[in-house]
């Protein structure tokens, strides 16, 4: 097992070609440490305390140390709006369109414009707002308020993936299916000889209907969000045909019986639970989530065992899938009241550099890892035997050092961190096997940037739409209401601003290609 997993690692670091500390600033930042607060959200698998290990190393490092402020993720949009009325900013903090009011900020001077500080001392993240497509976007104002997690590899995850009971196809003499359509035949096959089980789980609308990009829905060639096509031109997906021939399809699984009629209510420890008995036949999700589900399934059968498909074809001829999300919906923002910008806007180019990624993604040299013969950050034996075996290992090790804690630092590390690198389920092993598919993965849509007023307006034409859509949508699959009222759903959409929607997306995306002709 031990020389499986060092050979795993050096095949993921010969693939990545990962240049150790290439680019490395200078060490130390500040003669005196110096303490910043930061807000962060906390995942509730991901444990955040006050030193962890990566933390005190960079301190250690740079002289810049990190005070958490956690917060729950569930509270971060309430937590964060009552600490922004008080004036009582962290220094650096987590953002998302969808948590923080940027442009509210911004206007009101509450975060600080890093622009010329980054063109001065973080030459890092300049030639990332130089080089990396739409990164730019995330710009207000054509200024530099926030800075992403930044992807360096050509590894881009693909976020959810199609995965199936291989045994199970093996037992039945059944193909791996690669359309929908046949995806369809064999779960009627299946379902026929094991009643029992559930066809196609899914954990709630988000991860089926499109309300989150990282659905299926992509995959059968429909958008539910607000989608840019290659004119740059926006739609709203869910009033086009298209959506509808997606509920046709998902109507016709669930009177099949193959879709979870429970999907809406199911949570991910839910469904997690049915695939690991082996309940599950088909979902389509995050494959990192199967070295765990395999550990517990294999158990129950030792025959047993879930592996990917290939991304599937759809009725239009088409495969697609959407790429894992990056540094457009993870950001962060430093506070106007940050008492040393300066020093800030350093730190943080020294976070974006190699041996801050480094620090972040695999902790502390001699301790969690080591550089090997060729300059390459390794586990030391000491992590593997402790994190191979131990259930949940993939959070529990970054739980642990504080490690790829979604922290501004570059990702390229993200695809190689799989402590457990058991039974061929580890980001390079998804990579592999979809490699001669990537150029089938597209990357999630960026918003262009909204002033104060269209932001306002879109939140509420989206409350009002959703709040009927989704109730009318689900019901659709469900056959409590027949397909034609997707129709009825449309011309609602359209009286209640889904035009407008269009109008003010547009509106902005032609304010923002004129802002890059300036």
């Amino acid at each position: 097992m031990k020389r499986l997993l060092a050979l795993v690692l050096a095949m993921v670091m010969a693939v990545f070609c990962i240049p150790a500390m290439a680019e490395e600033t200078s060490s130390r930042l500040t003669e005196e440490e110096v303490t910043f607060t930061f807000g962060i959200a906390e995942n509730p698998a991901l444990p955040i305390s006050e030193n962890m290990p990566a933390w005190d190393e960079a301190a250690r490092i740079t002289g810049v140390r990190l005070k958490p402020v956690i917060i729950p993720s569930s509270e971060y949009k309430t937590k964060m709006s009552a600490l922004y009325a008080s004036d009582d900013l962290p220094d650096l903090f987590y953002v998302n369109t969808e948590f923080v009011p940027l442009q509210e900020m911004v206007d009101d001077g509450a975060l600080l414009d890093m622009t010329e500080l980054v063109e001065e001392y973080a030459p890092l993240i300049q030639a990332d707002f130089e080089n990396i497509p739409d990164y730019a976007r995330t710009k207000i104002n054509n200024r530099i308020y926030t800075l992403g997690v930044i992807r360096r590899d050509t590894n881009q995850q693909p976020g959810t993936v199609p995965m199936i009971r291989g045994d199970l196809l093996e037992k039945n003499q059944l193909p791996m299916p690669t359309t929908w359509a046949e995806l369809e035949t064999t779960l009627e096959k299946l379902h026929e000889i094991y009643p029992e089980m559930i066809p196609y789980s899914a954990r709630g609308q988000n991860r089926l209907i499109g309300i989150d990009y990282l659905s299926v829905t992509r995959s059968i060639g429909a958008d539910y969000n607000m989608y840019r096509d290659e004119n740059n031109v926006w739609h709203l997906g869910r009033i086009e045909s298209r959506y509808r021939d997606f509920l046709v399809f998902m109507n016709r699984l669930y009177s099949k019986g193959l879709l979870d009629s429970e999907y809406l209510t199911k949570s991910l420890s839910n469904l997690q639970e049915e695939c690991s008995a082996g309940k599950v036949m088909f979902f389509y999700e995050n494959p990192t989530f199967v070295a765990d589900i395999n550990k517990t399934l294999s158990s129950v059968d030792p025959e047993a065992y879930f592996t990917m498909v290939p991304l599937l074809e759809n009725q239009y001829g088409e495969t697609a899938n959407y790429r894992a999300r990056d540094h457009k919906f993870n950001m962060y923002a430093v506070s106007a009241n940050c008492k040393d910008p300066e020093l800030m806007v350093k730190f943080l180019n020294w976070a974006y550099s190699n041996q801050g990624a480094i620090n972040y993604g695999w902790g502390v040299e001699g301790d969690s890892f080591e550089y090997d013969a060729d300059g390459n950050p390794q586990w030391t034996q000491k992590t593997l035997d402790k994190y191979t075996v131990a259930d949940n290992a993939f959070y529990k090790l970054q739980s642990d050092y504080g490690l790829n804690t979604d922290i501004f630092a570059p990702s390229w590390l993200y695809t190689i961190y799989d402590p457990y690198l058991g039974d061929g389920w580890n980001q390079k092993a998804v990579y592999d096997f979809y490699k001669n598919q990537d150029d089938k993965f597209i990357p999630v849509p960026v918003d262009p940037p909204f002033t104060i007023e269209q932001g306002e307006r879109l939140t509420a034409i989206k409350q009002e739409l959703n709040d009927y859509g989704n109730t009318t949508i689900n019901q659709i699959i469900m056959g409590i209401q027949p397909i034609d009222a997707f129709d009825e759903m449309v011309e609602y959409f359209k009286a209640h601003g889904a035009l407008e929607m269009e109008e003010i997306y547009n509106e902005a995306e032609a304010a923002y290609q004129a802002s890059l002709a300036e």
